[in-house]
């Protein structure tokens, strides 16, 4: 009934006109991009530990002027630590791109802002219950196999 060009018109038509070895060279195309997305990932990381490392060479700066009787130097230090954790945690979505990581440092980020920030009633009564939906979807809604 069809003859073979029949059929490969056919295919072309639905595969987007493509011909075999125009697919393959797109799917070769597709995971050149994609290693060079993993190791831009990976550079990025490594960039991020070395700032950390660097940041790292303050922190006794930082707990010296815990010293001081200023309510402030506290606020200060806790948010120079915890831009630190955030940026492990950051290290760690880059390098395991999983839903959990993600969901962590969310919680991490939004909880930093809920401490040290001064916010309004309604801004911190939000940022309560992005929390709590955080806690809800890491509950409920994940599935850890899905992810692996």
């Amino acid at each position: 009934m069809f003859g073979r060009n029949q059929q490969k018109k056919d295919f072309n038509e639905t595969s987007g006109g493509l011909t075999e070895s125009e697919s393959r060279r797109l799917a070769k195309l597709r995971h050149i991009i994609y290693i060079l997305s993993v190791c831009i990932q990976y550079f990025v990381a490594f960039m991020i530990i070395i700032g950390i490392i660097i940041t790292l060479w303050s922190t006794p700066i930082q707990l010296s002027q815990l010293t001081d009787i200023d309510s402030d130097s506290l606020i200060e230090f806790l948010k120079y630590t915890i831009n630190i954790i955030i940026a492990v945690e950051l290290i760690r979505v880059l390098c395991n791109q999983t839903l959990d990581t993600i969901v962590e440092i969310l919680l991490i980020a939004i909880t930093r802002e809920l401490i040290i920030e001064h916010m309004s009633q309604m801004e911190m009564l939000l940022g309560i219950l992005a929390v709590a939906v955080l806690f809800v979807i890491r509950k409920y809604l994940f599935v850890s196999q899905l992810d692996k």
